[in-house]
C-alpha cells in the first residue's frame, strides 16, 4: 500500500501560525502600516510628501523638489519602496524558517540542524539591515529638509 505524505495533517502550531502571518501580511497591505513606515505622495512635478506612520501619530514632511535635490529624492523614494520590499521579504523568510523547524523536527535531525544555524545567522542580518535601512532614509530626510 502507497503511503500519501500530502493527505497528512498539519501540525495545529504550525496552521495558526500560518493563520497569524496572514493576519499581519493583510494588515501591511491594507493599511500601509510596518515598523518605520515611510510612505511618499507627489502633489506636484515640484512638490514631494513624505509621511512617517508612527504607532500613535502621524509625522509629514514637505520636500521641495529642484534640480539640485533631484537625485536625493529619487534615492529617497527608491529606499522607501526597497524599505517595503525587505519588511515583506522578512515577513516570508523568518517565518518560514520558524516553520520548517517546526515540521521538521523529527525528520531530518542534519536538516533541522542547518535550519536552526541558518536562523540565528540570518534574523540579526535582516534586522540589522532593516534597521540600516531606516536609518538611511531618515538622513536623507533631514538632509533634504536642512537645504
Amino acid at each position: 500500500m502507497i503511503k500519501n505524505n500530502l493527505l497528512k495533517k498539519e501540525s495545529p502550531t504550525s496552521t495558526v501560525s500560518l493563520i497569524i502571518i496572514f493576519i499581519f501580511a493583510l494588515t501591511v497591505v491594507l493599511f500601509d502600516y510596518f515598523p518605520g513606515a515611510y510612505l511618499f505622495e507627489e502633489n506636484s512635478s515640484n512638490e514631494l510628501t513624505v509621511i512617517k506612520n508612527g504607532i500613535l501619530k502621524k509625522v509629514l514632511f514637505s520636500v521641495d523638489v529642484t534640480s539640485e535635490n533631484e537625485l536625493k529624492v529619487a534615492l529617497l523614494k527608491n529606499s522607501i519602496i526597497e524599505l517595503k520590499g525587505l519588511w515583506f521579504a522578512n515577513w516570508i523568510l523568518l517565518p518560514s524558517i520558524y516553520l520548517m523547524v517546526i515540521n521538521l523536527r523529527e525528520k531530518s535531525k542534519n536538516f533541522l540542524i542547518f535550519m536552526v544555524i541558518f536562523g540565528i545567522i540570518a534574523i540579526p542580518l535582516s534586522i540589522y539591515s532593516y534597521i540600516t535601512h531606516i536609518n538611511f532614509i531618515e538622513h536623507l530626510i533631514q538632509g533634504l529638509i536642512a537645504r
